[in-house]
C-alpha cells in the first residue's frame, strides 16, 4: 500500500513536471462544445461517446495540475480494474506488482505529445 502511494505521488510529479499536460493541450487542441449538434455528430459512430468525454476531461489538461490529477486518477483507475481483473482470475496467487504494468504503460504512451486520452480511457 505504502509501495503504492509513492508510486501516484512519483506519478503526479512525474506528469506535472516533467510531461507537463498543458503542453499536451497545446498539441492536440481539443474542442469541446455543450451543444446538442456536437454531441450528435460523435454518437453516430462507435466510440464516439468515448471521444466526447475524452474531449471534455482533456479540458482540464488547460492547466499543469489538474492536467497532472486527471491523468494519475485515470491510471489509478486503470491499476484498480487490473488488479480486480487478476484477483477475479487467480484469487490464490499472490498479486505481486503485476496490476501497476499497465498504469506504467499509459505513462510511457502519455509521453508522447500526441497520445489521444481516448484510447486510454476506452
Amino acid at each position: 500500500m505504502l509501495f503504492t502511494a509513492i508510486l501516484v505521488c512519483f506519478y503526479f510529479v512525474y506528469l506535472l513536471l516533467r510531461i507537463d499536460p498543458k503542453l499536451i493541450y497545446q498539441s492536440q487542441e481539443p474542442v469541446f462544445f455543450f451543444e446538442r449538434h456536437f454531441f450528435n455528430e460523435f454518437l453516430g459512430y462507435p466510440g464516439g461517446p468515448n471521444e466526447v468525454i475524452s474531449r471534455f476531461l482533456s479540458q482540464f489538461f488547460y492547466h499543469s495540475w489538474t492536467g497532472a490529477l486527471l491523468l494519475v486518477l485515470v491510471f489509478a483507475s486503470v491499476t484498480w480494474n487490473t488488479k480486480l481483473l487478476i484477483r477475479s482470475i487467480n484469487s490464490n496467487r499472490p498479486l505481486l506488482f503485476l496490476h501497476l504494468v499497465p498504469s506504467a504503460f499509459l505513462l510511457a504512451s502519455h509521453s508522447d505529445y500526441k497520445f489521444p486520452l481516448a484510447l486510454t480511457l476506452g
